[in-house]
C-alpha cells in the first residue's frame, strides 16, 4: 500500500512539473516575439466587449455570401476596439467582415488585419 501511494505521489509531482514546464514555455515563447502584431490578444472581459464580438461571430456565421475560410478568423474586442486576425479566401471576405464589425462597434474601431490567401498556380 506504501508502495502505491509513493508512486502515486511521484507520478503526481512529475506531471505537475510537465504542466509548469508547458506554461513556462508558452510564456518565453510569447515574451520573445518582437512583433505585437504575432502576440495573441486578449479579449476584454467587459459586458460590451463580449457582446459586440458575439454579435459581429454570430452575423458571419450566418451569411451566405462568405467563404468557409471565415469561420476560422480570429475576432477579438478589447475597450470596444474591435480587432480581426487570420486568412480569408477572398478580399471580398475581408471587406464584408470588416463591413460586418463596423456596423456592431463605434465609428473608428475596426482594425481589419485579415490576410487574403494567396493562391498558387
Amino acid at each position: 500500500m506504501r508502495r502505491i501511494s509513493t508512486i502515486m505521489i511521484v507520478t503526481s509531482v512529475a506531471f505537475v512539473l510537465a504542466i509548469a514546464a508547458r506554461a513556462q514555455d508558452a510564456t518565453d515563447a510569447t515574451a520573445k516575439t518582437s512583433d505585437p502584431a504575432l502576440a495573441p490578444m486578449a479579449q476584454g472581459d467587459s459586458k460590451i466587449d463580449l457582446k459586440t464580438t458575439a454579435k459581429i461571430r454570430k452575423e458571419i456565421t450566418a451569411a451566405n455570401n462568405l467563404t468557409a475560410s471565415v469561420q476560422k478568423i480570429e475576432i477579438v474586442t478589447n475597450a470596444t476596439k474591435v480587432t480581426l486576425r487570420g486568412s480569408v479566401d477572398t478580399a471580398k471576405d475581408k471587406r464584408l467582415i470588416g463591413e460586418i464589425a463596423e456596423r456592431h462597434s463605434p465609428p473608428g474601431h475596426v482594425d481589419n488585419q485579415l490576410e487574403v490567401k494567396v493562391v498558387a498556380d
